[in-house]
């Protein structure tokens, strides 16, 4: 009997020692979680505010995007071991925005690629299990879970599947069109991050603020500036011409000999 007590004292043990480990854990990604929340909406409001195209918006842009990848990946793991499904479906959505939007802004001629036709995945398979999710929320109707909500996230991410689907038919982008996915797509996540914090997160407000419509405000400003933005590009002949006059723009080669300042002169 003694034996077995022991052996059953050091299971105990084990286990609120493993739960100790696993709460240490999640506190510690909560932590860098919500730091790096910050950081992106801080780096995401500054990027907007430079001229686009300009080193200062390159540089904010790119502390943007490793703050929200960062973000994103730690909020799928914990609402996936939490069991937020839905919330790990959103964060999964967020991580696809990022990372295509800075890979846009990267490469001067995109092309359809293999990594590519891999990403139209991420956005069609978070649309179909948002959708399925919405609908388990009707069916079976939770105050956390709103079904609403869902159906909209899967309607948003039906969006970028069927502009990648687009892109791989096309195999390739113009300057404008290069422009407007980076565009958007960094936009989107900026938005997703405001929603997260401000909607998400109302109850750290105060209770006046909570009442208001102060919160939504930072949300309703990344959703214009997106919109502003794409209409500009769309419409605008002047950032078009300016695009392409960048694209076009090729450094001058540099005559180091008498020979080689001829070869360029008859070039």
């Amino acid at each position: 009997m003694a034996v077995r007590w022991e052996a059953e004292d050091a299971n105990r043990h084990r286990g609120s020692h493993h739960k100790l480990e696993e709460a240490l854990l999640y506190t510690v990604a909560l932590l860098f979680h919500i730091m790096a929340g910050s950081l992106a909406l801080l780096s995401g409001a500054a990027a907007l505010s430079f001229r686009k195209g300009s080193p200062n918006h390159a540089r904010a842009g790119t502390v943007f995007a490793c703050a929200m990848i960062v973000m994103a990946a730690l909020g799928a793991a914990m609402a996936a071991a939490k069991g937020e499904r839905e919330t790990a479906a959103v964060a999964i959505l967020t991580f696809y925005f990022v990372i295509t939007g800075w890979r846009t802004a990267r490469q001067r001629n995109p092309r359809a690629t293999l990594s590519e036709r891999g990403t139209f995945l991420v956005p069609a398979s978070c649309a179909i299990v948002l959708f399925l999710f919405g609908v388990d929320a009707v069916e079976h109707p939770r105050p956390e879970v709103p079904a609403a909500g869902l159906f909209i996230f899967a309607a948003v991410s039906l969006l970028p599947a069927a502009l990648d689907l687009n892109f791989m038919l096309r195999r390739s982008l113009s300057g404008s069109q290069r422009i407007a996915r980076h565009l958007w797509r960094m936009c989107m996540a900026l938005l997703f991050a405001c929603f997260s914090f401000f909607q998400g997160q109302a109850q750290v407000f105060p209770e006046p603020v909570q009442r208001s419509l102060l919160l939504f405000l930072p949300t309703l400003a990344a959703f214009a500036i997106m919109m502003f933005w794409v209409v500009r590009l769309r419409f605008s002949k002047k950032v078009n011409a300016m695009i392409k006059r960048g694209l076009r723009r090729r450094p001058a080669p540099v005559a180091d000999t008498g020979q080689d300042a001829g070869n360029a002169g008859r070039a």
